[in-house]
């Protein structure tokens, strides 16, 4: 067995650095089990040239988020920010040691790979791009020679997906979606572009842990000069700082759209955080965590009341360079970007892996509804909201009876007792009202359980012109059927005219 293992050993040695590479890969995928992705010709093509970039400048600044999105763009492909690994060395056989001595290539499942290789003599440069492909795309340009044009964008779902969303960053800045039709697992979108500029595609959908991003790639429309790139901005050196320039960057882009400025939210803040920290704890990156909770359900048990939220999800290998991520992505600036969003929290946390540490960074925006009223107030709050209604549907106010209030207490107390709002009361309230108060000529009630006083449903009564007089109760109780920390409310009408 010794002859032959020195034969493959030998054979291996003398091929080509990125057949070697390949090979590698493939080898790693199968030594823990895992599939080995496929070959991806526009992968290739992005690694190649990451790798000759990387000749001339440093490995870590060839591969910070912008630009291989941008390789992975040019080269005709549609990946979202794929897992890079990229190694310069010198002599250029000390890069292919020091690739094949790695043993985290397969720490992530992945679909499709690009591999890359480049050197000058002195430096070798390997580059190798993981992703996980869930859709397949028709060929779409990457430039156009004009403005005015318009484009098909079709392909099909690979996994199970749903909802799928089309957007389109303009050059101005601005997100707008486009229309999808959907036959089965295909989908076809048009997208147009009426000015000159780059723009950014992203084709969105639900999978079983929440939104993500499927696809990602730029389009320049006109003779462009592509600007100088831009250095990486310096990370800060703390959280708090951290936060502080993500909030400014935000606020920024939301001037530049004329959108007024979020403001730092700290109960946000700590669902946020929380929320980061636990996908750093548990090693997963997603919308919904693994028992299923959505942020509607972490700002819930932490008892944030909203009354819209969105959540943004950054990962790289800074807090600035997650930021700058989420700002790319048409999805992620379309949250940002929300007018009807007006505080913001953020939370930060960093994962450690075998071979890379990696930031998480989670935004929560939302405009935060105010406290409801406790039992002390609840019944003031509860008068105000009706006579709000009614001064909206340009109807006379009512009088107050605390006679009818008697009754809807009453009422109340019953209901809660028998824990339903459809069990018939032991007596039955309108003949009371007639009872109570000789001159009415008509009586209704209604009854609801709700953790907020003011808001009010649906109620004829409360829109009827004729009814000019109301009691009402409102009184704090749990409920094994309602839940916990609810009123109870009646509110008994009658008119008198």
């Amino acid at each position: 067995m010794i002859l032959p293992l020195l034969v493959a050993a030998s054979f291996l040695a003398s091929a080509p650095p990125l057949e070697q590479v390949r090979r590698q890969i493939t080898r790693e995928y199968e030594r823990v089990g895992r599939t080995a992705p496929l070959d991806d010709p526009a992968l290739d093509r992005a690694a190649h040239a990451i790798a000759e970039r990387a000749l001339s400048q440093a490995s870590a600044r060839a591969a910070v988020p912008n630009a291989i999105d941008d390789a992975v763009s040019d080269a005709s492909g549609f990946d979202p920010a794929p897992r890079a690994i990229v190694i310069r060395a010198a002599p250029p056989s000390a890069t292919l040691a020091a690739f094949l001595a790695r043993t985290d290539v397969p720490s992530d499942p992945a679909s499709v790979v690009g591999a890359g290789w480049a050197e000058d003599g002195a430096h070798g440069v390997a580059v190798v791009l993981l992703a996980q492909r869930k859709i397949s795309l028709a060929p779409f340009p990457r430039s156009l020679p004009r403005s005015g044009l318009r484009q098909t964008l079709s392909g099909r779902f690979t996994s199970p997906l749903s909802r799928p969303e089309l957007l389109l960053t303009t050059p101005a800045g601005t997100v707008r979606p486009s229309a999808l039709r959907l036959d089965g697992q295909a989908f076809q979108g048009e997208l147009s572009f009426p000015v000159e500029g780059r723009y950014t595609v992203e084709l969105l959908a639900r999978g079983e842990s929440g939104p993500e991003v499927v696809a990602l790639f730029h389009v320049d429309v006109g003779n462009l000069t592509r600007p100088a790139e831009a250095s990486q901005a310096a990370e800060p050196a703390t959280a708090a700082a951290a936060r502080s320039q993500i909030l400014e960057r935000v606020n920024r882009l939301r001037a530049q759209q004329g959108i007024p400025p979020l403001a730092q939210d700290d109960a946000l803040g700590e669902v946020a955080q929380r929320y980061a920290e636990q996908m750093a704890r548990e090693h997963f990156f997603a919308h919904v965590d693994p028992s299923g909770a959505t942020v509607s359900t972490r700002l819930r048990q932490a008892g944030v009341l909203y009354q819209r939220a969105g959540e943004n999800l950054g990962l790289a290998e800074g807090p600035l360079a997650a930021e700058d991520g989420i700002e790319r992505s048409p999805g992620h600036r379309q949250n940002l970007l929300d007018p009807a969003f007006t505080r913001l929290g953020t939370g930060l946390a960093v994962e450690t892996l075998p071979d890379r540490t990696q930031t998480l960074l989670v935004q929560i925006l939302a405009n935060p509804q105010a406290a409801p009223p406790d039992a002390r107030d609840a019944g003031s709050a509860l008068w105000s909201a009706i006579a709000q209604k009614r001064r909206g549907l340009h109807l006379a106010p009512l009088r107050h009876s605390e006679t009818l209030d008697r009754l809807a207490l009453e009422r109340a107390q019953a209901a809660l007792a028998a824990d339903s709002v459809d069990a018939p009361p032991s007596r039955k309230v309108e003949p009371q009202v007639f009872s109570a108060l000789p001159d009415a000529r008509r009586a209704a009630v209604d009854l609801f359980v709700t953790s907020d006083v003011r808001a009010l449903p649906p109620s004829r009564a409360l829109a009827d012109p004729a009814n000019d007089v109301l009691g009402f109760a409102a009184i704090p109780g749990n409920s094994r059927r309602y839940g916990a920390d609810k009123f109870w409310v009646v509110v008994v009408y009658a008119s008198t005219r």
